[in-house]
Formats: structure tokens, sequence, C-alpha cells
């Protein structure tokens, strides 16, 4: 009888522990929660938030783009994320863009610098400083929740000006007029 019983303690200890959460799981998901963001560089995986969501600017520029903009920081270290996108209205919707490509006049970027005390660069991919093409895509836009995901990879260039292999990038948000 007795080991009958201390099977089946063992059997529900068993079966409680599997249900317990663990700190891992009640983390966030970076890039799939709203106003969050991801990415590699294939050694370290980056993640943060954007308080302000993303930023629909509605005032074209001189090409007839409005740009969407994307900022946050790394909550580990305070790093700042940055991505922009030229849209050729003023409402975001599905679409492919691409960063890094010469003689563009299209204001598609991803800048990820030092804490906002350095600002220095770590990795960039612009169409201002051409070569590290980064391709970014809005997967998905809601217009009733003004919720975008896009997702990025490519390659962008360190503070080195060497070109590093940019991956997983994913980044949720919610999107606003300005």
């Amino acid at each position: 009888m007795r080991t009958k019983f201390y099977i089946l303690a063992l059997l529900l200890t068993c079966s409680l522990s599997s249900c317990m959460k663990h700190a891992s799981d009640q983390m966030p998901l970076y890039g799939e929660v709203d106003n969050t963001w991801i990415f590699s560089d294939g050694n370290k995986l980056y993640m943060g938030s954007l308080p302000s969501g993303a930023i629909l600017h509605t005032t074209p520029h001189n090409n007839n783009t409005y740009t969407l903009e994307m900022t946050g920081s790394a909550h580990a270290t305070g790093e700042i994320f940055t991505m922009t996108i030229a849209l050729n209205q003023p409402k975001a919707s599905i679409g492919n863009f691409q960063s890094g490509i010469d003689a563009s006049d299209l204001s598609n970027a991803f800048y990820y610098t030092g804490s906002a005390a350095s600002r220095d660069a770590i990795y960039i991919s612009s169409n201002t400083t051409p070569g590290a093409i980064l391709n970014i895509d809005i997967v998905q836009y809601d217009e009733i929740s003004q919720r975008a995901i896009v997702k990025f990879s490519g390659q962008a260039f360190d503070a080195a000006g060497n070109l590093v292999n940019i991956s997983k990038g994913r980044l949720t948000a919610k999107v606003g007029l300005k």
C-alpha cells in the first residue's frame, strides 16, 4: 500500500510541477507584444520597447512620401533602436521596403546606436549610407486596431564599417498619426 501511495504522490507532484509557470514564461514576447521589437546579429539577441509605438508623419516630403517612424530603446542597455519607412500614402499598409539602396531618395533606414548619452553607431542600414541592404516588410496591418507587424533581415554596417547579418527582426507596434 505504501508503494502505491508513494507512486501516486510522485505522479501528482510531477503533474503539478509541469503546470507551474517559469519566470521565462512571464517575460513579454518581444516583437509580438504591442510596441516591442527584437533582432539578432547572429551572436546576440537585442530586444526592447517602442514607448510611443509607431508614428506616421502625415506631412509629405519633397518626394511625396510619408515617414513611418519607430523609435525605442533596449531594456537592459538603453541603446536606441530606430527604423523609418517611406510610404507612398499617408497611411500604413502591407508592403516590402529596403534600406541601404544607392541613389534612393526614400527615407528607409535602420539604426541601432549607443545610449542616448553616446549615440555611437552600433548598426546602420540607410539609403544615405548605401551598401548594407536590409529588407523591411510590413507583413500585417489592421486598420481597426492600427496595429502593424514588421519583419526585417539583411545587412547593416557595424561601427567599424563591416557588414553584419541582421536576422530574426520583428516589431509589433500601434500606429499613431502626427
